[in-house]
């Protein structure tokens, strides 16, 4: 009865934090167009930094968005056995046009993993991202052998690892170790080839 109260405070947390995900996305859009937006310190870390490890580019007109990849694609007990971590709830899924987000909770964090997939993606739209990462201040890291191209990045306390599939990129961003993310971002790639 104790782990079920915990993880439905967890699934309440999450659901809570879900909206202020894209919102925080998008005020990363709008840093990454230029925009000059004040940062507001009363937003909780987790949010400030997840969505922000990766910014979202426009797609070229030229590519077409395909199907949304959905949060059903990795389970949550996939997510814990490929990063050596305890239980997760079912994700509070974002859509936003192209972009779903997917938040995970455990027992402590309301966003402890988020998987981000934006369809209608390009190399040139990753290699922006990066970019803009880069301007920030952000070191990147060149990642082989994952996806058609692919980076990792640490915001704060927060490791994101960014690779394009096709035209679907997709971040999985957490504060656990980049190898352990390079590990879920592998199996991520392999269910979207499928």
């Amino acid at each position: 009865m104790r782990l079920r109260l915990h993880f439905d405070e967890g699934v309440a947390r999450t659901r809570r934090y879900a909206g202020a995900v894209a919102v925080g996305s998008l005020v990363v859009a709008l840093a990454a167009a230029g925009c000059d937006r004040s940062r507001s310190d009363a937003r909780p870390a987790a949010v400030d930094q997840a969505p922000a490890a990766v910014p979202a580019v426009a797609a070229p007109a030229a590519v077409k968005h395909s199907a949304l990849p959905s949060c059903a694609l990795v389970t949550p007990a996939e997510i814990s056995a490929a990063l050596g971590i305890g239980e997760l709830a079912v994700p509070a899924a974002t859509v936003n046009g192209p972009v779903t987000i997917c938040s995970y909770a455990d027992d402590r964090l309301p966003s402890r993993v988020t998987i981000r997939f934006e369809t209608g993606t390009s190399a040139a739209s990753i290699a922006a991202s990066r970019r803009e990462i880069e301007k920030m201040g952000q070191r990147s890291v060149d990642e082989k052998r994952l996806g058609d191209a692919a980076y990792s990045t640490a915001v704060g306390k927060r490791n994101t690892v960014a690779v394009l599939v096709g035209t679907t990129q997709l971040a999985v961003t957490s504060s656990d170790p980049t190898t352990r993310l390079r590990s879920l971002a592998a199996l991520v790639v392999d269910k979207l080839k499928r």
